[in-house]
């Protein structure tokens, strides 16, 4: 066997192992997700309940006016809709976590595991965000049908790079 055939099959083996690795860590917190189903649904009420009322504030401030600044009240409402939704999958508060490591004690635990404290952190995040995402797509579809503006979504398709530029700009 060649060194480049011997090197391509170390590499490949410690892919596996590497991904075996991040897919039992992100699944252990997708159950630790499940388990904590309280904290769950109260973070999906927070984030129903301003899916809600926002999109009303934003429709009674139009006050029977045709547009703001060149926006329909169909696309403000899809424009904070979908924000709001691409926040809940970006935003990450990993910052609060490990503050509370620190100070109960439990951040030289991380240190002795097999993956950095930043990795674990990151497979924490994304397992709280699959969870997250798979019990909020359905009441953010049920909230924009409740809004009567499935049609305001083509809008989002022409005009995101626009709408993404809207507030750096003001």
């Amino acid at each position: 066997m060649s060194t480049a055939a011997a090197s391509t099959m170390a590499r490949r083996g410690r892919l596996y192992w590497a991904w075996r690795k991040w897919r039992a860590l992100v699944g252990m917190f997708v159950q630790d997700g499940l388990a904590y189903k309280a904290n769950l649904v109260i973070w999906i009420m927070t984030d129903v309940v301003t899916a809600v009322t926002m999109p009303l504030i934003w429709l009674a401030s139009y006050n029977g006016r045709a547009q703001i600044h060149g926006f329909a009240p169909s696309q403000m409402v899809t424009y904070y809709l979908v924000m709001l939704s691409l926040t809940g999958l970006i935003e990450s508060h990993i910052m609060w976590d490990m503050a509370a490591d620190v100070k109960s004690g439990k951040f030289n635990i991380y240190l002795i595991r097999p993956l950095s404290y930043l990795m674990y952190m990151y497979a924490s995040n994304l397992g709280w965000r699959i969870m997250r995402t798979l019990l909020a797509v359905p009441i953010f579809a049920l909230v924009l049908l409740a809004f009567g503006r499935p049609r305001a979504l083509g809008v989002v398709r022409h005009h995101l790079c626009l709408w993404a530029a809207r507030p750096v700009a003001v």
